[in-house]
């Protein structure tokens, strides 16, 4: 299935969308797309990594992590994650085919550091709610 998408992307030789890996052997096979967005091409705008699975476990880790951020009605958490995500990939830390970790990999870093945030004796009125729960506060 990933090998027929990636020709017919191929087939359509369009400016905005290319097809620059094909990875098939891997444990997980993959079909990375670049789209420029209709900017000059130089670099990709939008990166879009495609893979073809049956497992009802697959997901299931964005799911949970999705739920504890849910948890923080305030948005800081999610938005710590998101500056994280981009703060790594401005650095090209998020490149998993030279050694980086993926951006996942860095959310799940921001909600492990936010569980084990040190209690303090008193919190703010303005302490977000994922962090009083991490921190196990009233």
């Amino acid at each position: 299935l990933l090998r027929r998408l990636g020709d017919a992307i191929a087939k359509l030789k369009s400016p905005d969308l290319r097809v620059s890996q094909r990875i098939f052997k891997a444990q997980v096979p993959l079909l990375r797309l670049h789209s420029t967005g209709g900017s000059d091409g130089a670099e990709p705008r939008v990166v879009v990594d495609v893979s073809v699975g049956a497992s009802l476990a697959r997901g299931a880790c964005d799911r949970c992590v999705h739920a504890i951020l849910q948890r923080d009605t305030s948005g800081v958490a999610a938005a710590l994650c998101r500056l994280v995500k981009l703060w790594a990939k401005r650095r090209k830390l998020t490149d998993t085919l030279r050694g980086g970790l993926s951006s996942f990999s860095f959310v799940l870093l921001v909600v492990f550091f936010l569980q084990t945030l040190q209690a303090t004796p008193a919190p703010s009125r303005g302490t977000p709610r994922l962090l009083q729960a991490a921190l196990r506060l009233p």
